[in-house]
């Protein structure tokens, strides 16, 4: 197995996964298969995320999601880590349209501080402020592992949607598990996914997810307006030592 985690990390692994290993595969029975997001799908991917990402629930509830700040934020965060050749797609096989996606990235803690604390800085919106705020919350407290040993770096999952026909067809938890084996191939040895969404969260779960961390969308700065089922955020983890495919 090819080991690739350094800490002078310069977005290799998605060039080198396409050369040694088949990530694409096909589900025959909900018509969709799941492959790798090329350079010409990034903008295909962004406006996609962008379409099923304004009802984040907690960008939603602190009034941030509507924000052209909250907009430019997340953008050009997607983009940074859409570039890093990791990121998954779920394909209709009659349309070959895009159906799902799964922005995956190498997580430093240091590196997501840096810049959120550089965005909140230049961001005129309060709401938006709140909102980095909770993140950055999120990553101080991701340390809090209690069954395992927190590298420098992690395998997470930025952000997933899939398209409101399509779902409850499977794709989540497909795009979930192809995220795992990514990881798993690379050497990680950890996986990580900070959920805000109740559906996003039982999925994880559901593939041997943990949760070590959750919080009420109320006790944060700036919620307005928590709408039922998604009122926690919560962190998970899943240690990849031992674990088979």
């Amino acid at each position: 197995m090819t080991k690739l985690l350094t800490a002078n990390f310069k977005y290799p692994l998605g060039n080198i996964l396409r050369r040694n290993f088949k990530l694409s595969s096909v589900d025959t029975h909900q018509k969709y298969r799941i492959a790798l997001v090329h350079p010409e799908s990034y903008e295909t991917a962004l406006a996609f995320m962008k379409n099923h990402f304004s009802d984040d629930p907690l960008s939603e509830a602190m009034g941030a999601s509507k924000t052209k700040d909250f907009a430019n934020l997340v953008e050009y965060m997607w983009f940074e880590d859409l570039r890093k050749g990791l990121s998954l797609q779920a394909l209709s096989t009659e349309t070959n349209k895009m159906v799902g996606l799964a922005i995956n990235a190498v997580s430093n803690e240091t590196e997501n501080l840096k810049r959120f604390k550089e965005f909140s800085e230049v961001s005129n919106s309060q709401p938006t402020k709140n909102l980095i705020k909770a993140w950055e919350e999120l990553i101080h407290l991701s340390v809090l592992m209690p069954s395992v040993q927190r590298p420098e770096t992690v395998f997470e999952l930025s952000g997933v949607a899939v398209s409101n026909d399509h779902r409850g067809m499977g794709i989540a938890k497909k795009l979930l598990l192809q995220f795992l084996f990514m990881a798993k191939c690379h050497g990680f040895k950890i996986a990580k996914i900070d959920c805000t969404n109740e559906f996003s969260a039982l999925a994880a779960k559901s593939i041997g997810f943990q949760c070590i961390y959750e919080k009420p969308f109320e006790l944060f700065k700036g919620v307005k307006k928590v709408k039922e089922p998604h009122t926690h955020v919560r962190v998970l983890v899943k240690p990849l030592d031992g674990f088979l495919f």
